[in-house]
């Protein structure tokens, strides 16, 4: 932890299986006709009105811990989107788009000892609230930073 995107890619049904699938025939893309093809894994998707629900479970760890409790803003992905469109010499890429946060009110750490006690390979800090699937790639190549987080957008009590 965080995965990051050399992470193996061991789907489980169809809906992951074609995701890989459609990077390996982006990489042909490039391979053949030089095409530049940056796929974009974005996790759970979040609007201003997808903030709402957030205190119903920002508290529980088995709430979607399938996801790594991950999210990205809608907004985040359109800058990432732009970045991409408007930098040369990427190739064939696969990045992660996550904020840098989780989804929970419990850091990181405290998630993982709870949900994955035998995940021991931790390469980043863990120890507030950063995010467990790595967005660095995205920050690396395409200058990108999430800039709406959901501490910003949800009241807490």
């Amino acid at each position: 932890m965080p995965i990051d995107e050399d992470h193996p890619q061991l789907p489980e049904d169809a809906y992951g299986l074609s995701k890989v699938v459609i990077e390996k025939a982006a990489d042909m893309f490039y391979r053949r006709d030089g095409i530049q093809v940056v796929s974009m894994r974005i996790g759970n998707v979040i609007s201003k009105e997808k903030y709402l629900p957030f205190p119903n479970f920002i508290h529980d760890s088995k709430q979607r811990k399938g996801i790594l409790w991950s999210y990205i803003d809608a907004r985040d992905i359109a800058g990432a989107c732009r970045l991409a469109i408007e930098k040369d010499g990427l190739g064939s890429v696969a990045m992660n788009l996550a904020a840098d946060d989780t989804s929970m009110d419990i850091k990181s750490c405290d998630l993982l000892k709870a949900e994955y006690p035998g995940v021991t390979d931790i390469r980043g800090p863990v120890d507030q609230y950063q995010t467990l699937l790595s967005n660095t790639k995205a920050k690396k190549l395409l200058g990108w930073k999430p800039v709406h987080f959901w501490r910003d957008n949800v009241k807490l009590n």
